[in-house]
């Protein structure tokens, strides 16, 4: 009987490895599947259909949820972009954000990406868009953006930013057990050199959006909460439905579609 009890011991110890290996290779595999690994956080996605506007080409950033593109709607609304005109560079944040960054090293990113947006649809001007954490970085990114990029920048999107700013992408912040690096609020105001859309769920409690006053916003409620009810197709709606009433109907996209969001100038 005195050797049963260490031989059990030692059997629920061998058993807690297996499963602790086997839940970490598991995590691994589904950060890997997320996007955590790539070498790149640029994905580009090619225009469907070239979209002009008297001479001037469009193209669009667009910075993801600290989950990457798989997982939440910036993956889908990064493809309905390209997929009806818009060259998109989409912007992992997982992968770009699972070590802590500096704000300018956030600028330096966007700056890249948005030179690569441009050579991806040979554009002029692009349009700048995040989803949830990839709004934050949006906001700290364009901060410090020089001079000679920031005018390249036709619009600013933000889908439901939120009220504080994490510069790393950690499952503690997923799990709100640790503090954030910053508010948001102050870095979202300097956006007043540019157009901004700003959406938000009708239902969501800690929005940035209602805080923002800029000379040139624009809000746009939706309804459900942070997640806008998992709708991409009505938050595409809600973007081309922004894009048109400021450039004008039909000149980034080839048709009009009603979203039913109610918008504030």
């Amino acid at each position: 009987m005195r050797g049963t009890a260490p031989r059990r011991s030692r059997r629920r110890a061998a058993w807690l490895a297996a499963v602790v290996i086997v839940a970490a290779a598991v995590l691994a595999a589904w950060l890997g599947w997320l996007g955590a690994w790539n070498a790149s956080p640029f994905a580009d996605l090619p225009a469907a259909s070239a979209g002009t506007v008297k001479g001037e080409r469009y193209a669009a950033v667009l910075l993801s949820g600290d989950m990457g593109p798989r997982a939440g709607l910036g993956g889908q609304l990064a493809t309905r972009l390209a997929d009806h005109g818009l060259a998109t560079v989409s912007v992992n944040s997982l992968t770009y954000f699972k070590v802590r960054r500096t704000p300018a090293e956030v600028s330096a990113m966007l700056a890249e990406a948005i030179h690569r947006a441009m050579t991806l649809g040979h554009a002029d001007r692009v349009i700048v868009l995040g989803q949830s954490f990839g709004s934050d970085m949006v906001h700290v990114g364009l901060e410090h953006l020089p001079a000679d990029v920031r005018r390249h920048v036709a619009m600013v999107v933000l889908t439901v930013p939120t009220r504080t700013v994490f510069l790393r992408v950690s499952p503690l912040e997923w799990l709100d057990r640790t503090p954030p690096d910053a508010p948001a609020l102050p870095s979202a105001m300097k956006l007043d050199w540019v157009p901004v859309v700003c959406i938000h769920g009708r239902d969501e409690p800690d929005s940035l959006c209602p805080l923002l006053h800029l000379p040139r916003l624009t809000q746009i409620v939706l309804p459900g909460d942070h997640y806008l009810d998992k709708d991409a197709d009505r938050l595409f709606a809600a973007i081309r439905g922004a894009l048109a009433a400021h450039f004008g109907p039909g000149r980034i996209f080839a048709k009009r579609l009603t979203s039913g969001a109610e918008i504030a100038p």
